[in-house]
């Protein structure tokens, strides 16, 4: 054996514990490198997969309340191929008898039978709430210890407070899916909103555009056609987000952050 394989055994036998060291850290290099590919293939195809699955709006319209008959005229808007609306606002929420308030973003459906934009995937319990009844998506038991039955108290406007029921939780993948910091959602019907004290209108829209869902410039041209009428007709549209029907809104943040790990 020539001497310096001789030099490279013998540090090797004398230094077990930096071999082993030197081993186990290759071990963990190797096997992080696969994790991380692994999770770059499911993350990329299957985020978009169970986003899409879910019939996105490819446009979303924060407005001023407005009522059936702005709907109706979204509808019959050129290149719109559904359009659903609903009211959207922030409250306060906490479990009964506790002192710790979370913030929801409540959702209300004219209709959950008819539902075609942003589905709900029942998880437990109901997914139509009835009237003066909530239901919650799942990521908001992680800041509020309830079960399907048990109450939940709201702050309302005025600062005093309604309870309504827990009656099923379910998953969105669509509403909220561009944004780190959304606020978790509970849903209720339209004949509850006055409990809450809020109007019964509208305030959100959400649309699918016929043709190719996948082509944001399409879906932005459709989008600004329709806000530049909406606005003609004395109606205010506060913010609009455009999104493709079959790419989750934040799978490019993610895979970018993926093959950062991987580099």
């Amino acid at each position: 054996m020539k001497p310096r394989w001789r030099k490279v055994l013998h540090d090797l036998i004398d230094n077990k514990a930096r071999t082993l060291l030197v081993v186990f850290s290759i071990a963990v290099g190797v096997f992080s490198i696969g994790v991380i590919a692994g999770a770059y293939q499911i993350i990329s195809q299957d985020m978009s997969a169970s986003y899409s699955a879910n019939v996105p709006a490819n446009i979303e319209m924060r407005m001023t309340n407005f009522d059936e008959d702005v709907l109706d005229s979204i509808h019959n808007q050129s290149n719109v191929k559904d359009a659903e609306a609903r009211r959207v606002f922030n409250v306060r929420v906490r479990v009964p008898g506790t002192e710790k308030w979370t913030t929801l973003d409540m959702t209300a459906f004219e209709s959950f039978e008819d539902n075609k934009i942003n589905l709900l995937t029942p998880l437990e319990g109901a997914s139509v709430p009835n009237k003066r009844e909530v239901v919650l998506e799942q990521k908001a038991l992680e800041d509020l210890a309830v079960q399907v039955g048990d109450l939940l108290e709201f702050q309302l406007p005025d600062g005093s407070t309604k309870t309504l029921p827990v009656t099923g939780i379910v998953q969105d993948t669509a509403s909220g899916a561009g944004d780190f910091l959304a606020a978790p959602y509970g849903y209720i019907s339209m004949d509850t909103l006055q409990y809450l004290g809020q109007p019964d209108s509208f305030n959100r829209a959400l649309v699918t555009v016929t043709g190719d869902g996948n082509d944001i410039t399409h879906i932005r041209e459709v989008g600004a056609e329709l806000k530049d009428k909406l606005e003609k007709n004395g109606h205010i549209v506060i913010r609009s987000r455009f999104s493709e029907t079959r790419t989750h809104p934040l799978a490019d943040t993610v895979n970018a952050i993926l093959g950062i790990l991987m580099a």
